[in-house]
C-alpha cells in the first residue's frame, strides 16, 4: 500500500523543480507524500541525561508495543548528535481497511503517519453505530469538506492511513464542543497504521521532545554558551528556543520573539512548563525591531528587560552574541504532505519577507557574533538565493564552514543559483526529502524532513 506522489499545481511545480534533475524531482515528490523513515527525539538535558531518557522512552515504547501486540521497538542514541534519540519507522505496510470508518483532518493524518494516536478532538466524524472498543478504519479528509460530527459514511476524497480501536463512542465525541474535548485523551488508538512507529505519548513531561534532526542541528551549529545574550527572532512554538536554553544550561538571556499575541502567550506557558529562567518571550514584529543608536545607548545605560509576554517595539542594536532566524516559510519540506496548499503569490512573498528579517538580524548581531538562518522548505528562492543575497548585501558577514562532526548529515546547497559561490554552496546545510541524513548505530540510513540552514559570522571591525 502506498500514497500517490505529491502533485503541485503546474505553476508551483515549475518554480520548485527548477534546480533539480527530473529524476531527483520525481523522487522528492514521492518522498513528500510519506513520512520520513526515522523518528527523532531531542532530550531536554536540563531534566535528565540522554541515557536516562533513552531508558525511560524504551520502557514506554515496550509498554505500548505490548498493548498494541507489536514486536519490540528499539530506541537508539544518535551516534553524532549528543542529545538526540531515534527510532525506525516501518512502512508502507499492507493493511486492509475494516468496514466502519472515522474521518480525521490532514493535520491529524500527518501526525498518525508519524506514529501518533488520535486525540478525541481530532476525530472529525464517526459512523452512527461507533462505540468504544470497535475496530475502525481511519481516513484523512483530503478536501476539508467533512462536517464535524457527521454520522453518515463520508463520500468525499479521502486517504486510508490505517485501522485503530475506538476508545470513545459517538455520544462522548459529539455531545460537547471540540474545545470541551481538549484534554479528554485518546479517541482512537492506532493498532494497524500503514506507517508504524511508536507514539511518544506524555514523554514530554519526562524530557523527551519530538523534534526533527535538522531542527536540533540548528541549535548545535548556533552553539550558544552559558551567559550569552541570544535572540530567537521567530520563536513560536518554542522547540528551538528551549533547545538553546538547554545548550546554555539555562544561564544567560534568550530573547524570544513572535508577532502573534496568541503564539507568545502559548510560548510563555511552554517556557514556564519547562521551568526555564533564561528565556524572555515578547510580542514583536521582528522585521522592524531595531533600536536607533541613541535608543540603544539609553537602553544600555539601564538595561532592564520587559515583563514576559509584553508587546515591545525594538531591541538594542549590535548587542546579541547569537541570533537564530527560523522565519516564516512556505514549509514545502514538511512531510507527509497530503495536499500542497499554496499559491504563486504566497510563494513569491516569502523570500522578500525573509530578507527583511535578515536586515534586522544583521543590525542586532554584534561584531564577532553568529547568525543561523533556517527554513523547512525545499524552495531555492527561500534558501540558497537568500544566502547569496545576505553575503552580497552584508559584506561583514561570512558563511561558516560545517563542523567536521556534522559533515555527511546534510547535502550541499543546490547548483545553478546565481551569485552563490562554490564555497558558500558547500557550506549550506540542505536536507532533501527521501535522501539520507546520516547513518544510525545499526548501519541503517536515517532520513528526515526537507530543511535548510546556513550559519554566518559577523566580522569584527578590524578583521579582513
Amino acid at each position: 500500500m502506498s500514497f500517490t506522489p505529491v502533485a503541485f499545481p503546474p505553476e508551483i511545480d515549475t518554480i520548485l523543480r527548477a534546480n533539480y534533475s527530473d529524476a531527483t524531482w520525481i523522487a522528492i515528490c514521492k518522498a513528500l507524500a510519506v513520512p520520513p523513515r526515522t523518528t527523532f527525539c531531542r532530550v531536554n538535558t536540563l531534566r535528565c541525561t540522554r541515557e536516562q531518557a533513552r531508558e525511560q522512552l524504551q520502557d514506554f515504547v515496550d509498554m505500548q508495543c505490548k498493548q498494541k501486540n507489536w514486536p519490540q521497538w528499539i530506541v537508539y542514541e544518535h551516534p553524532v548528535v549528543p542529545d538526540v534519540l531515534y527510532m525506525d519507522v516501518q512502512g508502507p505496510l499492507h493493511v486492509d481497511p475494516v468496514q466502519k470508518e472515522v474521518i480525521i483532518d490532514t493535520m491529524c493524518g500527518n501526525a498518525v503517519l508519524r506514529g501518533a494516536d488520535i486525540f478525541a478532538t481530532g476525530v472529525l466524524a464517526a459512523e452512527s453505530a461507533t462505540k468504544p472498543g470497535d475496530k475502525v478504519a481511519v481516513y484523512v479528509d483530503l478536501d476539508g469538506a467533512c462536517l464535524r460530527g457527521q454520522s453518515k459514511k463520508y463520500t468525499g476524497r479521502k486517504a486510508f492511513v490505517g485501522n485503530g480501536i475506538a476508545m470513545m463512542g459517538r455520544e462522548t465525541l459529539y455531545t460537547c464542543s471540540a474545545k470541551q474535548l481538549r484534554g479528554k485523551g485518546v479517541g482512537v488508538q492506532m493498532v494497524e497504521p500503514i506507517y508504524k512507529s511508536p507514539s511518544l505519548g506524555d514523554m514530554f513531561a519526562k524530557g523527551v521532545i519530538l523534534q526533527n534532526l535538522p531542527s536540533v542541528l540548528v541549535g548545535h551549529v548556533l552553539a550558544p554558551r552559558p551567559g550569552e545574550l541570544v535572540l530567537d527572532m521567530c520563536a513560536a512554538p518554542g522547540g528551538k528556543t528551549t533547545h538553546l536554553a538547554a545548550l546554555m544550561r539555562d544561564q544567560g538571556t534568550i530573547i524570544a520573539l513572535d508577532r502573534s499575541h496568541q503564539k507568545v502567550d502559548r510560548l510563555v506557558n511552554y517556557i514556564r512548563e519547562q521551568e526555564l529562567v533564561s528565556v524572555k518571550a515578547y510580542c514583536c514584529d521582528a522585521t522592524s525591531c531595531v533600536m536607533s543608536e541613541q535608543e540603544t545607548k539609553e537602553f544600555l545605560a539601564t538595561p532592564v528587560w520587559w515583563s514576559p509576554g509584553s508587546k515591545i517595539q525594538a531591541l538594542p542594536r549590535e548587542c546579541f552574541d547569537r541570533v537564530l532566524l527560523d522565519g516564516p516559510c512556505s514549509a514545502m519540506g514538511q512531510r507527509p504532505n497530503f495536499k500542497p496548499d499554496i499559491t504563486v503569490g504566497v510563494l513569491h512573498h516569502y523570500p522578500a519577507y525573509q530578507r527583511s528579517l535578515l536586515h534586522a538580524a544583521h543590525k542586532l548581531l554584534r561584531p564577532g557574533g553568529v547568525l543561523v538562518y533556517s527554513t523547512c522548505t525545499i524552495n531555492a528562492a527561500e534558501n540558497e538565493h537568500n544566502v547569496a543575497y545576505a553575503l552580497a548585501t552584508f559584506p561583514d558577514l561570512e558563511i561558516m564552514a560545517i563542523p567536521p562532526e556534522f559533515e555527511g548529515l546534510s547535502q550541499a546547497g543546490l547548483t545553478g543559483v546565481e551569485a552563490l559561490t562554490e564555497v558558500a554552496r558547500q557550506r549550506c546545510y540542505r536536507f532533501e526529502p527521501g535522501q539520507m541524513c546520516g547513518v544510525g548505530v545499526d548501519g541503517k540510513v536515517l532520513e528526515s524532513i526537507g530543511f535548510f540552514f546556513a550559519a554566518f559570522r559577523k566580522k569584527e571591525a578590524n578583521s579582513h
